[in-house]
């Protein structure tokens, strides 16, 4: 008898020393993908699972997001990494969609309480006009603000 195809939807490999994320391109079905508290430095081979939303990578040791950069994702973890930038020769590399962003513990976050956190979040939203929360924070844009500035 055939093996059924699975359609594996979540996904948990939190803590498994993981190194190589091109393993996990045959979770193409996956719509939630936990990976914290790994070795991952870089996201290749997500790029391809075209039904991600939530994707939690905290804890890792990435430098860069490009490779999911054009995921639909709308929760996206990525505190205690090593990213210094959002951008990679000037193109963004935070998903739109992105709703939900957590980015403490990055060398490019800017804390509530540090001079040019203002201007942080208006860039977050440049790059993410969906965006509700970032690190806990309700940043989301009031609808009823007409002020054009």
């Amino acid at each position: 008898a055939a093996v059924p195809e699975v359609q594996v939807k979540t996904a948990r490999l939190d803590s498994v020393a993981l190194d190589d994320s091109t393993q996990l391109e045959c979770l193409d079905a996956t719509t939630h993908l936990y990976l914290g508290d790994n070795r991952l430095t870089e996201l290749d081979g997500l790029e391809n699972l075209e039904h991600l939303r939530v994707l939690v990578v905290s804890g890792n040791r990435l430098r860069s997001l490009l490779p999911i950069a054009g995921l639909e994702l709308e929760v996206l973890d990525v505190r205690h990494n090593v990213i210094a930038s959002l951008e990679e020769d000037g193109v963004p590399v935070l998903p739109v969609t992105c709703q939900r962003l957590y980015l403490e513990g990055n060398p490019c976050h800017v804390g509530p309480d540090a001079a040019g956190y203002d201007a942080f979040v208006e860039r977050i939203r440049e790059m993410c006009p969906a965006i509700q929360v970032l690190d806990g924070e309700d940043v989301a844009v009031a609808v009823d603000d007409d002020e054009d500035g």
